[in-house]
């Protein structure tokens, strides 16, 4: 076995420019796992690592070319091999965790404390499934809105891939939960576990007469003096995707939120979600629990990955895409 096959990605551009070919397996080094993946989870951060933008974005994945060669960071699969000093994990273990990269291939190779075991009742896509997006998620509901029982907090963009974690989570803390997602997701965000449901293409959650004590905003769609009006006073606002522009990304914005929390009692943050071993425990346990449930709502060869990428670039997915290498 001296090769494998891999979605590559030589230059920036668009997705459908990717290629799918044979490439070297992955050298297995101390401390490290060899996997042989059964699932990778898609996300907005492949799209990014692709396409190169935006540009303020290039000093972490790459000035001319990609530094990650071959996307994919949520990865799910069987212990191929394993490097000196591994002693937590065997061959055939199942486990689920983060790579650097590398994870839309048939193998890939990720340090022992990036993974945990996989739950025997989980597939391997809904373990793939629940990485960044989920992470993201967390930190957002726990971390950064801090979010108590009983607050009443809206999610924009509630059906993707980290929205539909955030209204679990918040169900979780024991928050009311209000989703605003398109009319064909409106049944589903309510199956996640929303409370009320807003379909943006008929209402405005800005213009409307309640408030809430927290706003976790994943595409950025609305004006932030809008978004403060329907916050309680001491309300958070959290940006968590936002624009897709070429040169500064969700910066602008996010410096205006700071502008606008320094003039009032709300506080306006961004999530930088950090990939870590404590909290890749905490995701584990939810999934075995069953107090966290990833939506799937397709899956794929690696083939058809540069078209969901293309897929993911333009918005609107449900729940997560998962690929079967």
């Amino acid at each position: 076995m001296n090769t494998m096959r891999a979605v590559v990605a030589d230059r920036y551009g668009p997705p459908d420019e990717l290629d799918v070919r044979d490439v070297p397996v992955p050298h297995l080094t101390d401390g490290h796992v060899r996997i042989r993946v059964r699932a990778v989870a898609l996300n907005p951060a492949d799209w990014h690592g692709v396409v190169g933008r935006p540009y303020i974005a290039r000093p972490g994945i790459g000035w001319r070319t990609p530094r990650r060669a071959i996307p994919g960071t949520d990865i799910a699969g069987t212990v191929d091999a394993v490097g000196g000093g591994v002693t937590g994990l065997a061959v055939d273990d199942e486990v689920f965790g983060f790579a650097d990269g590398g994870g839309c291939a048939e193998f890939v190779t990720v340090p022992e404390a990036n993974l945990v075991t996989k739950p025997s009742t989980v597939s391997f896509a809904a373990a793939a499934a629940t990485g960044v997006a989920a992470f993201t998620a967390l930190q957002a509901v726990r971390d950064v809105a801090r979010l108590k029982a009983e607050q009443h907090v809206l999610v924009n963009g509630a059906t993707g891939g980290v929205g539909h974690f955030a209204i679990q989570f918040a169900r979780a803390a024991g928050c009311e939960v209000t989703a605003v997602c398109s009319a064909g997701n409106v049944i589903a965000a309510t199956a996640m576990g929303a409370d009320h449901v807003i379909d943006y293409s008929t209402s405005d959650f800005t213009s409307g007469p309640i408030r809430y004590d927290a706003i976790l905003d994943n595409p950025g769609s609305h004006p932030l003096r809008a978004c403060r009006r329907v916050l309680e006073p001491g309300g958070s606002y959290v940006l968590i995707g936002g624009s897709k522009a070429s040169l500064l990304g969700p910066i602008p914005r996010l410096i205006a939120a700071k502008l606008l929390g320094v003039v009032s009692s709300q506080r306006f943050d961004l999530v930088f979600a950090k990939e870590t071993a404590a909290d890749l425990d905490v995701l584990r346990t939810m999934l075995e629990d069953g107090s966290v449930d990833p939506v799937v709502s397709r899956t794929m060869t690696l083939e058809e990955v540069p078209g969901a990428l293309a897929e993911i670039g333009r918005g609107h997915t449900l729940g997560k895409l998962v690929a079967h290498p």
